[in-house]
């Protein structure tokens, strides 16, 4: 709860509400005027008695000039004595006033967007297909089993059906090689036996020959089939190879590989849609939509090990407190999540220095976290402060109206309204500003007047109000 400001009154005396030489230039003019009239006065009774002056010397009466230095006298005191202390009019300017105390400011150290995790889950795809949805990005909490990405079920429909049709070509297109292949083995067989009795004269040279005419043609066709076959294996190899990324490309090709592995990527059909295998933050998500996968897909940092690098100044060290936070730069996610850190053992002479932060997450938090963007590292501290709205400023400086209680003021307290240059503002926040050392051992709880006195002098008389 705000605490609520004391309220000053400023009693003005009526010397303060005249402007700046206003008493002076007065009281000269008055003392002028009153000697003027006397030497006037003086003049005019000399003409008028001027023709008895020779015979009887006429001396102004002493109670006269004693009247008229008196009321000389009195004028200048009247004009020139300043209004007693304490005497004031019933009419007074009500201030705010706020005590210069220790409070909490908030120091930004450093701000980074790299984001990693001792311990983290690599999301590969079952299958190379192209990305058809993506329902995470980097930086967002995801719980187990949440959808991460859909892969197109279109694309591997079409090449599912390549394959389907390819294999039973391959099949058909096998057993005609076998049967070639048991053909050849014949003809070679029949072909060797009739050139054997040929060299024994025991059949005609026609006869042999056509043996042997007979298993070169079949011999020749075996070879043709044999290369389209492997054509069409090869083909298959590489369209299984493009969908499935453990299709092992060093194993030795042959149709019943090629059958096992379309039969693996029919296991894999239900997990066109990925999802996460345990909770955490996802990272290192660079694919877009219409892609082919790549592996792997993302990471899901595990909440217990996430960490942010950042470089932190030398001279900020002294703000690493026991508070400290890193605030998420996003608006429509902003929270601030507690972190530790471990300064490096060894010493640097550089101007920055690389520090790890251990983010610190509640379970509740990890539902809605989003960790997007640039990551703000922040600290607390306390320090001597004053009120924004009692900083004023005037060609270039900033001043406050301090008020210093006067001694022997009686039952009610009085103080006098003194004005005061700030030498620096060191740091702000949304309702104070930090205090330079200077500054704060000088002001160190002492009250300061909210508002803009200017219109009375300083030393003016500050009444608490009742």
């Amino acid at each position: 709860m705000k605490e609520k400001p004391k309220t000053f009154t400023i009693a003005m005396t009526q010397e303060e509400r005249l402007p700046v030489g206003y008493k002076k230039s007065q009281t000269k003019l008055i003392v002028t005027f009153s000697i003027v009239s006397f030497l006037a006065a003086l003049w005019v009774s000399t003409m008028f008695f001027g023709k008895n002056s020779e015979k009887t010397t006429s001396m102004p009466d002493k109670k006269e000039v004693m009247t008229s230095s008196e009321t000389l006298e009195q004028e200048k005191v009247t004009n020139e004595t300043p209004v007693l202390e304490g005497s004031v009019e019933e009419k007074t300017l009500e201030v705010l006033a706020a005590e210069v105390k220790e409070q909490e400011f908030t120091k930004e150290l450093a701000s980074s967007e790299k984001i990693d995790a001792r311990d983290k889950i690599a999301i590969h795809p079952m299958l190379n297909l192209k990305l058809e949805q993506i329902h995470v990005s980097n930086g967002l909490s995801v719980k187990k089993g949440q959808a991460l990405i859909d892969l197109d079920e279109d694309y591997l429909n079409s090449k599912m059906e390549l394959l389907n049709t390819g294999l039973e070509n391959l099949k058909n297109q096998k057993e005609n090689l076998d049967t070639l292949k048991e053909n050849v083995s014949k003809a070679e067989k029949e072909a060797k036996s009739l050139y054997k009795n040929y060299k024994g004269g025991l059949v005609s040279r026609q006869k042999a020959e056509n043996a042997i005419n007979k298993f070169k043609q079949l011999a020749g066709n075996y070879q043709e089939v044999k290369g389209s076959y492997h054509v069409k294996e090869q083909f298959l190899s590489q369209v299984i190879l493009e969908l499935d990324p453990d299709f092992d490309t060093k194993e030795k090709k042959s149709l019943s590989l090629l059958e096992e592995s379309v039969n693996k990527i029919k296991t894999k059909i239900p997990y066109l849609k990925i999802l996460a295998p345990q909770g955490g933050i996802v990272a290192s998500l660079h694919q877009r939509v219409g892609e082919t996968a790549l592996s792997p897909l993302m990471e899901i940092l595990l909440p217990e090990s996430i960490f942010v690098m950042a470089k932190v100044a030398q001279k900020d060290l002294p703000y690493l407190k026991d508070k400290v936070w890193v605030e998420n730069s996003v608006e429509s996610s902003k929270e601030s999540i507690a972190c530790q850190w471990t300064l490096p053992e060894e010493k640097s002479d550089s101007e920055y220095i690389d520090i790890e932060f251990n983010l610190v997450f509640p379970e509740s938090l990890l539902e809605t976290l989003s960790l997007q963007g640039e990551l703000k590292i922040k600290s607390s501290y306390q320090a001597w402060g004053v009120a924004k709205d009692a900083v004023m400023t005037s060609e270039g400086q900033s001043y406050i109206y301090l008020l210093e209680e006067l001694p022997e003021s009686g039952e009610e307290k009085q103080y006098q309204a003194q004005k005061f240059v700030l030498s620096e503002v060191v740091e702000e926040n949304e309702q104070s500003y930090q205090l330079s050392e200077q500054d704060a051992q000088i002001l160190q709880k002492k009250w300061i007047a909210r508002g803009d006195l200017s219109s009375i002098y300083d030393q003016s008389i500050v009444r608490l109000k009742n």
